[in-house]
């Protein structure tokens, strides 16, 4: 039999071959970034171009076949982010992160991030290797600032925490009013003890207090009501009664030795009492005439005393 050569290019299975010999031949190692992709040339002795590994079956006369070799196709998975897609080994692609959501804040990329130009950026690049290339954009939440005037709670704290706050002991005679500022954010704000629901941004807050209104009762006198404290009010008997002394809660009179006086109201309710005579009772307006000038005399008449006092003269 005739000799014939059989020449591969970039593979294995030269040689010289007769006709009707089958030869394995086989593709060379592929570079980095490529892969096989099929067979050129004599391609009809080839019992399959598209394996790398295939024979030749020798025809009467010399054969030429080569390999031949494309890029390979990586993936570029991007999480939270654009650029996705299918690439070659060395394709430069540029990748952004997805916007944030409200309250939070771009983190850096996570995964294959040697691959990156640069990790801690929204928008950077990446340059394929030989490999599928998965990254990720990382968020953190954004922290806030509550302040809280008068009150406990004060800090720094991320969009959807519940803070608890309570306002200041109130000073003497006040007491807890309600909450003022960025009120919306409070679960309940004619609450001393309440909570803050914190949104994407500062929240500023305030405990008000008031004053507390206390009573003063004030028997057979002149003065009684409703005060706060420190308020300075006048007593007195009532009309017409004669006063002997005051009787109660006199620490709080600036002189309990006479009738008319202040009392300063302090951070509670205060009683007291006139300790008085009281006036001769009226029982109804009569007329009276006199024999000494001819008058008729206005008078009252007191049952208890048995007479008559006049106190006016009419003609």
């Amino acid at each position: 039999k005739i000799p014939y050569t059989l020449s591969v290019s970039q593979g294995s299975g030269d040689g010289s071959y007769t006709i009707g010999q089958t030869i394995t031949i086989s593709s060379d190692v592929p570079q980095t970034g490529y892969e096989f992709d099929k067979w050129s040339g004599d391609t009809q002795y080839i019992s399959n171009i598209n394996s790398s590994t295939t024979s030749v079956t020798m025809p009467a006369g010399n054969v030429n076949v080569s390999a031949t070799f494309k890029l390979r196709i990586y993936t570029l998975n991007v999480t939270n982010g654009n650029g996705d897609g299918s690439y070659t080994m060395g394709q430069n692609i540029t990748i952004t992160s997805n916007s944030a959501q409200t309250g939070y804040t771009f983190n850096g990329w996570s995964g294959d991030i040697s691959y990156l130009t640069n990790s801690n950026t929204a928008s950077t690049t990446v340059t394929m290797p030989d490999v599928n290339v998965n990254v990720t954009a990382q968020y953190i939440k954004i922290p806030y600032t509550l302040s809280v005037s008068q009150g406990s709670g004060d800090g720094s704290y991320t969009i959807g925490q519940i803070v608890t706050i309570s306002s200041d002991a109130p000073q003497s005679g006040f007491e807890f009013d309600k909450w003022s500022g960025d009120t919306q954010y409070i679960s309940n704000i004619n609450a001393y003890t309440t909570s803050v629901t914190m949104p994407a941004g500062n929240v500023n807050i305030s405990a008000t207090f008031k004053a507390i209104i206390y009573t003063l009762n004030i028997t057979n006198g002149l003065g009684s009501g409703s005060y706060t404290a420190g308020s300075v009010v006048t007593v007195a008997p009532l009309p017409g009664y004669t006063f002997i002394s005051w009787q109660g809660s006199t620490q709080y009179l600036a002189n309990p030795n006479i009738a008319t006086t202040l009392l300063t109201m302090p951070a509670g309710n205060v009683n007291i009492t006139c300790n008085c005579e009281s006036p001769l009772p009226i029982t109804g307006w009569t007329l009276h005439d006199t024999t000494r000038d001819g008058r008729w005399q206005k008078a009252v008449w007191s049952p208890e005393l048995g007479i008559f006092c006049a106190i006016s003269s009419m003609p």
